[in-house]
């Protein structure tokens, strides 16, 4: 019987050590809101900097409640889209914003400024699919292929992954970059990823 105990006890403290050691961090990671490229449906990637709709701020606004109270940090892409939304969401927490182009949008090249109809009614039918599997390569457009950007990304997590055991941050992103992460981290496509939608991430 005393065995027995001192096996279970045993036990105990290995899993109290393992669970002091396990560390995780909380990523709430959000889509800026509504833009002006976004509500003509063309696409805006890097090269063209939009600002949000003014109807954006209601959107912006409704995700607060899906974040915690108290975070320890608010990254943000530095394309105008996403500054304007991180700015919107600090209103409730007051912390200094890291602007990181690591989490700017995919750099779509010579395809942005259109729309994905008139992209797949001319020549590329197919390409948006294998965007939204992440399976793209936009070099040919002097684009980012997704090995460019999951270089960047991926990097990016693992400096935060290292600064903040513990900690619940917030990102403010883009569609391209919420899709890939959902694909790397969590083997997932998804098909839609609406404006303001936030999406949680959690590292051991």
């Amino acid at each position: 019987m005393m065995a027995f105990l001192l096996k279970v006890v045993k036990q105990m403290q290995t899993t109290t050590i393992y669970s002091k050691m396990s560390t995780i961090m909380k990523i709430y990671a959000i889509r800026h809101g509504l833009s002006e490229c976004n509500k003509r449906g063309v696409i805006n990637g890097q090269k063209i900097n939009d600002s949000l709709t003014e109807d954006a701020y209601k959107t912006v606004m409704n995700t607060i409640p899906a974040l915690p109270k108290k975070i320890s940090a608010i990254y943000s892409s530095d394309l105008l889209r996403a500054t304007q939304t991180a700015d919107i969401i600090n209103k409730n927490f007051n912390l200094q914003i890291s602007l990181r182009p690591e989490l700017r949008e995919v750099d779509f090249g010579s395809l942005t400024g259109r729309s994905w109809t008139d992209i797949e009614n001319n020549e590329l039918r197919g390409l948006r699919e294998k965007y939204k599997q992440s399976q793209y390569d936009f070099h040919e457009f002097s684009g980012e292929s997704v090995e460019d950007v999951e270089k960047r990304v991926v990097n990016f997590v693992e400096e935060l992954k290292n600064k903040h055991n513990n900690d619940e941050v917030v990102i403010i992103t883009h569609g391209g970059i919420l899709r890939l992460m959902n694909h790397i981290y969590k083997k997932k496509d998804l098909d839609l990823i609406n404006n303001g939608s936030v999406n949680i991430f959690n590292f051991n």
